[in-house]
């Protein structure tokens, strides 16, 4: 049975489109010309045909969980494994989306478009390590970005509504003079809590190439600029279907709900005791949750420096940068041993004026 795959090509030219997060619209690098979805869209229908529909074949068998394509505006075989959703042909050029993969239940509740761009991507990395003195001092000068690549990454969105009982244990203390005597009374109390909360939007990574604590840093997306699913805005970019579903993820949702509901129930209903922790027999209902999948859009790339690859990602919508840098070990050791001297320093002279005194 044929693959499906859809890609958008120029109503001008003929040539592939690509999403552009700076104007919003699909464009086509050949003829420089630019359209919005909807006049793409306008274009199919007056053209009674679907512009850009492409056949791939069935590849071969032997590669077990790849597939092969065949694509229709080359003719070259492409392979793709089975949570790949869209790819760029690297013969042609050709956006092609393998929309086969994203019908029915694995079709998408919702996408954030890209809104920054790759060449704004420098610039985002320079911020990011601007002001970190243990950098390597030629780091700036010979480090280089290497190969960017725009990926689409399969989220759950949770609703939670966590709801039961927190108890704390906490104390208080009253200090007053008895006579001669001043007197601390120490009295302990056991808190209990009655909470229900709603949490929104609780975005999940759903891919197992991507590092959880990597997605989680990417954090915080702006969920009001999300859209209804459209593949036009793959065009351009590699897109993921998940391939960890949401009760597999749900145990680490939870986590992170509770220990929101925790933190947020300790810091409202507490004040006025010292030395509050949570007690062993608090219980919280996470039963009572939802979830959707959605695409959220990612930059991974590289940074090059005396022969080592530093992995890096970056937020898509708001272009925050996260990874590891290099440090230079003699700088490191410096930067303490001047920080030490100082307050060294500080110290002695403290105690100087002290002992005058």
């Amino acid at each position: 049975m044929a693959n499906n795959v859809s890609g958008r090509k120029c109503p001008n030219c003929g040539s592939a489109l690509r999403y552009d997060p700076e104007s919003s619209r699909l464009i086509c690098d050949f003829c420089d010309s630019g359209f919005t979805i909807e006049e793409v869209d306008a274009a199919d229908r007056e053209q009674a045909q679907q512009v850009g529909s492409m056949n791939f074949t069935a590849g071969n068998e032997a590669l077990q969980n790849l597939k092969a394509y065949v694509c229709s505006s080359c003719g070259a075989e492409v392979v793709a494994d089975p949570q790949t959703v869209s790819l760029v042909c690297p013969y042609c050029g050709s956006n092609i989306v393998l929309s086969d993969k994203i019908n029915g239940e694995l079709c998408p509740d919702g996408i954030i478009p890209f809104a920054i761009t790759p060449k704004a991507l420098p610039q985002a990395v320079r911020n990011f390590y601007k002001g970190k003195k243990l950098l390597p001092r030629n780091f700036f000068s010979d480090a280089s970005i290497g190969t960017v690549q725009g990926i689409y990454v399969p989220f759950w969105l949770y609703d939670s509504n966590p709801a039961g009982e927190m108890i704390f244990n906490g104390s208080k203390d009253r200090t007053y003079r008895d006579g001669d005597y001043v007197v601390t009374e120490h009295r302990n109390f056991e808190l209990h809590r009655n909470v229900s909360m709603s949490f929104h939007d609780i975005p999940t990574d759903a891919s197992e190439r991507m590092e959880d604590a990597l997605m989680d840093s990417l954090e915080p997306f702006d969920f009001s600029a999300m859209k209804a699913f459209n593949t036009d805005y793959l065009a351009g970019y590699v897109a993921d279907r998940w391939d960890k579903n949401a009760k597999e993820m749900k145990a680490r949702t939870d986590r992170r709900v509770y220990n929101s509901a925790v933190t947020i129930a300790m810091t409202n209903t507490t004040a006025g005791y010292s030395d509050v922790n949570l007690n062993h027999r608090s219980h919280l209902d996470m039963s009572n949750s939802t979830a959707r999948f959605v695409l959220l859009p990612v930059y991974v790339f590289d940074i090059k420096w005396n022969n080592q690859a530093y992995s890096f990602a970056v937020n898509g919508q708001t272009g925050k940068v996260v990874g590891t840098l290099p440090e230079d070990k003699a700088l490191k050791t410096r930067f303490f041993l001047k920080w030490w001297a100082i307050g060294a320093a500080v110290l002695m002279a403290v105690n100087w004026l002290l002992f005058l005194h």
